[in-house]
């Protein structure tokens, strides 16, 4: 079903980015979400922020299609009266995931000492991984103690390649 008016689709396109959305509740739909688990971690809006100021900061125009492609993401998910909708919106993941990126960067580059950068780098990775562990009990309490198959899966993909980082 689609939205009949213009205000409710732009009501419904802002939706895709309020921060209830995308930090605190996410989806209401149990289906394409996990209980009690928001699109992005609390941490990620640091960085989002991060990654906005350099791409706005940053003399390569190049950039802003990621911001253009960001934009035009929410729409399918803005035309219809089940909103903000999780499966609908995406194809702002990929936008948001290299935004959040860039703002990696950018707060390691503030840091001009080398050393500093290093624990820059050290205490995000540690925080992404502790909101990743929280991410793991969160499931557990909320599937009733249902063993998660696949619970190891994602820090097995992850450790390998945060030794190589740590070994540089």
């Amino acid at each position: 079903q689609s939205v009949g008016s213009k205000t409710g689709l732009v009501t419904n396109y802002f939706k895709n980015f309020s921060p209830n959305f995308l930090f605190v509740r996410g989806d209401s739909n149990p289906r394409s979400q996990m209980p009690e688990v928001s699109q992005l971690y609390y941490l990620d809006a640091l960085f989002l922020i991060f990654g906005i100021i350099y791409i706005l900061k940053s003399k390569d125009k190049k950039l802003y299609w990621i911001l253009g492609l960001l934009f035009i993401a929410p729409i399918p998910s803005a035309i219809t009266k089940e909103n903000p909708h999780a499966l609908r919106s995406i194809l702002m993941s990929p936008m948001l995931s290299v935004i959040s990126a860039m703002g990696i960067y950018y707060f390691v580059e503030l840091f001009k000492n080398r050393k500093k950068q290093m624990i820059a780098c050290y205490v995000s990775i540690v925080s992404i991984l502790g909101f990743s562990f929280r991410l793991v009990q969160t499931a557990k309490v909320a599937l009733g103690g249902i063993a998660l198959q696949t619970e190891n899966y994602g820090l097995g993909v992850i450790l390998p390649s945060l030794a190589i980082f740590f070994v540089i």
